[in-house]
């Protein structure tokens, strides 16, 4: 699977590809979810418990102040330096698995600013019609699958193939609401987009694609 750009080795894409809005800094729930994953401190959230998810919002604290921090014009070493500070220090980590965890976290923050620039873009359709690289990035910024393709450099592919069987359908005239979970059932399991954590991410994939194509009309 894979969002293959045009004129990209790296399958990121180019500006001249679509039309973007002002990018605007990530919001806390995002960077939570982004920190969630990484858990620097090895808290055991973001672990499923049967159908739940532990520690969902483990990290809200500390990216609430990063985003403060960044607003305020703070480098993302500063930032980082100023959200985890309590959590060092009552984990009381030695000056070494403090620069460790500084480091990594700055490098991971940096890199949610690099894809920033792919997350915010806004498609224009050419020729009124949805192309594949378009679809794929549509697809790779929902993430309806929560593969978190979109918070980590490397997996700017991860829909590509997805997309191209929703672009044939597409063309042959079918809806994209049955493109999308027919596309998708063939490639993963049976009503796979209909699980409870995925309706509102889906939905609102839904909701801005039939923009798209209305606004084309």
């Amino acid at each position: 699977m894979g969002i293959k750009r045009a004129g990209s080795a790296n399958g990121v894409g180019t500006r001249s590809e679509f039309q973007t809005r002002g990018t605007e800094p990530m919001d806390k729930e995002f960077l939570n979810d982004v920190l969630v994953q990484m858990d620097i401190m090895q808290t055991g959230c973001g672990c499923f418990d049967g159908l739940e998810v532990s520690g969902e919002f483990e990290y809200l604290p500390e990216a609430q102040t990063i985003v403060q921090q960044r607003a305020n014009g703070s480098s993302a070493r500063e930032a980082v330096t100023q959200a985890f500070a309590a959590r060092f220090d009552a984990a009381k980590l030695s000056p070494e698995q403090r620069e460790e965890h500084l480091v990594q976290l700055t490098d991971k923050l940096e890199e949610q600013d690099r894809l920033d620039v792919f997350r915010q873009p806004k498609p224009v359709l050419v020729n009124r019609r949805i192309d594949v690289n378009t679809m794929s990035l549509l697809l790779w910024q929902a993430d309806p699958m929560g593969t978190c393709c979109n918070m980590n450099e490397g997996m700017s592919n991860e829909y590509y193939s997805i997309a191209h069987g929703i672009v044939d359908l597409l063309d042959s005239g079918e809806r994209f609401e049955i493109a999308l979970n027919k596309v998708f059932e063939e490639s993963f399991w049976e009503q796979c987009l209909q699980a409870e954590h995925r309706v509102a991410r889906v939905q609102s994939l839904v909701n801005n694609v039939n923009a798209l194509i209305a606004k084309s009309n």
